[in-house]
C-alpha cells in the first residue's frame, strides 16, 4: 500500500497514547497509518483512535477514516473491493423516537471540509482508470480477486 516505510522508533509517542503506527510515504504525501486494536470496533474506540493520532502528530492535516460497511441492493453494482468516497457526513445514530417507537432522523447532513472535497473534486474530474478483468464464477457472478 505504501510505497515506502519508515521506522517508527525515532517518533516520541506519550505514554497515554496505546495506537501503534505505521509511517510511511504515498507519491510526495507522507501517511500515518493506524488500526484499531484487535475486537473492538464502533464510532467510540475510532474517536480515541484518531484522537490519540493526531496528538502524536501534530501537523497531520487530513485523515480518512476506512471501514467497512454494507450494501443495499440498488441500481448501481457494487462488488467487493470497490471503494466507495462519500461526499457528505451524517450521523446515523442522531434523532429521536417518535409516538410509534420509529427513530426519526434529526441529523442534517454535512458537506465535507475545504481540503478532502477539493481531493475528491479533483479525482472526479479525471477520466476513469481503465476496468480490471474481473473473474467470473458460477451464474456469471464476479469472484473476488485472488489476494481477497
Amino acid at each position: 500500500m505504501l510505497d515506502e516505510t519508515f521506522e517508527s522508533a525515532h517518533v516520541l509517542v506519550p505514554s497515554s497514547d496505546i495506537n501503534a503506527y505505521t509511517l510511511g510515504r504515498i507519491a510526495q504525501q507522507y501517511i500515518v497509518i493506524a488500526c484499531l486494536p484487535e475486537s473492538q470496533y464502533g464510532t467510540n474506540n475510532a474517536a480515541i483512535v484518531l484522537t490519540n493520532l493526531i496528538r502524536t502528530f501534530s501537523s497531520v492535516r487530513m485523515a480518512l477514516m476506512v471501514g467497512i460497511g454494507g450494501d443495499v441492493p440498488g441500481r448501481t453494482d457494487m462488488r467487493l473491493g470497490d471503494v466507495v468516497v462519500g461526499t457528505r457526513v451524517m450521523q446515523y445514530d442522531m434523532g429521536t423516537i417518535s409516538d410509534k417507537g420509529r427513530l426519526k432522523r434529526t441529523a442534517v447532513a454535512r458537506v465535507m471540509d475545504l481540503l478532502p472535497g477539493t481531493t475528491v473534486s479533483s479525482l472526479r474530474s479525471r477520466p476513469r482508470a481503465a476496468a480490471l478483468p474481473v473473474a467470473r464464477g458460477p451464474a456469471g457472478r464476479a469472484s473476488p480477486a485472488p489476494w481477497i
